[in-house]
């Protein structure tokens, strides 16, 4: 079978490359009666393969886009006319358009293109629940439809909260509780800050996961301070050229609305942030002590330093005012720092370079190493990881390490020895 199926992809693949050589050579040269023959019969070739290669394909795949009212004959027309729009001439009313294609109902029939209801097909996620497919119909009833595998069980519930900010802002951000949360046993709290920082807590994500954390037994909370996304170009102004002022205000401004609740301990709370979330936890660690731990993952310490290294320096040095880069960079609080931190970078990390976290642990080095060498803090370096920790074995080694680290601190379990480390 694999090999039919290789054998027809290229078949497939010589096809179209012959026929989009023809259709060019059709349009831009003089055409023929002949050479629009030669171009029906490729088309329909290629029709033919794609057929056969859909029919291959999955029919799990086939099944949740039948119960989508989606035809396949509807997906080969699309294909046909996003790569040769010219095809569309041929084409009867209602089936030489893409939006009419992708506007389609039920039809008993999975080959028939129907021109209906405007019904949509989309892939919806929330922190609770990985991307799957849905339909939505017109009056805005969403339909989840069949998956390859089952979605995971979420590990608590999530809600909404806010709180107004001290210049009359409204902050918004997602509260995920684990199970058992109450007055009687209240849950410890993370504070998880985006990345960014154009940006906000709005979908899925495989790499920081609060799902893992709710498993745990934490709560996270999942705020979007000033210069987040979604809430208008006056609440990302709020922000701009002072990443230290009120989006670190807006954090500390939602976390107080949260640990007032019953069902979270107050005196149990974590702060962690990669990228801008992991300036921003630089930032919070020079600023207050509420926090028992804090993880700071490729994060920005010095701004001159970071504007002049990142590979995407002209965007760096250009939003920021020259005062703006100094006052707002965490480096100058360091003595402030009396949390302990968990410093994390991998060394082929371009947008925000190793240095930063290799500068950000010598001066935590030098102001709180202990004389026999010994620091409260903690580095794990990852010397062939980017800005994202993307290798299965490595994501494990980094959950561990920082639900070890926070166990540590948060909870006063003994230091973990984490499995693969050195």
């Amino acid at each position: 079978k694999a090999v039919s199926l290789a054998a027809i992809l290229g078949i497939a693949t010589a096809v179209a490359v012959a026929g989009g050589w023809l259709y060019t050579a059709i349009l831009f040269e003089a055409p023929s009666v002949g050479g629009f023959a030669a171009l029906g019969v490729l088309t329909w070739l290629s029709l033919v393969a794609y057929a056969a290669i859909t029919f291959l394909a999955s029919t799990l795949t086939r099944s949740a886009l039948a119960a989508a009212g989606i035809g396949f004959g509807a997906l080969i027309l699309l294909g046909i006319l996003s790569a040769f729009p010219e095809v569309g001439r041929f084409l009867p009313p209602g089936l030489n358009e893409p939006a009419h294609l992708l506007a389609l109902g039920e039809s008993a029939d999975p080959w028939t293109p129907v021109v209906a209801t405007g019904a949509l097909v989309a892939l919806r996620s929330s922190w609770m629940v990985p991307p799957h497919p849905v339909r939505i119909d017109p009056d805005g009833t969403v339909t989840a439809l069949a998956t390859p595998a089952a979605l995971p069980t979420p590990a608590g519930t999530m809600t909404e909260v806010e709180t107004t900010a001290e210049d009359g802002a409204r902050v918004r951000g997602w509260l995920l509780l684990p199970e058992g949360a109450d007055a009687a046993s209240p849950a410890p709290l993370l504070l998880w800050i985006h990345g960014g920082p154009l940006n906000s807590w709005n979908a899925w994500s495989w790499r920081w996961n609060p799902q893992l954390a709710l498993a745990r037994g934490y709560a996270v909370l999942l705020p979007d301070p000033a210069l987040s996304t979604g809430y208008g170009l006056e609440f990302i102004a709020r922000g701009w050229n002072s990443w230290g002022a009120k989006p670190y205000t807006d954090l500390m401004s939602i976390t107080d609305e949260v640990v007032a609740r019953a069902d979270i301990d107050e005196t149990k709370t974590a702060a962690m942030g990669g990228s801008f979330g992991g300036y921003m936890a630089n930032w919070v660690a020079g600023h207050t002590d509420r926090f028992r731990a804090i993880v700071t993952h490729a994060s920005l310490w010095a701004l001159d330093q970071f504007a002049g290294t990142t590979d995407s320096s002209s965007y760096w040095q250009e939003i920021f005012t020259p005062e703006g880069m100094i006052e707002n960079s965490p480096h100058r609080f360091v003595q402030d720092i009396s949390t302990p931190l968990l410093v994390i970078h991998g060394d082929r990390d371009y947008r925000v370079p190793i240095g930063e976290s290799l500068r950000l642990w010598s001066e935590l080095n030098e102001h709180f190493g202990e004389d026999d060498g010994t620091t409260v803090h903690r580095f794990l370096y990852f010397p062939d990881e980017n800005h994202w920790v993307l290798k299965p074995q490595h994501a494990v080694v980094w959950y561990e390490t920082v639900f070890g680290f926070l166990g540590e601190h948060v909870h006063g379990e003994p230091a973990p020895k984490v499995a693969g480390l050195g």
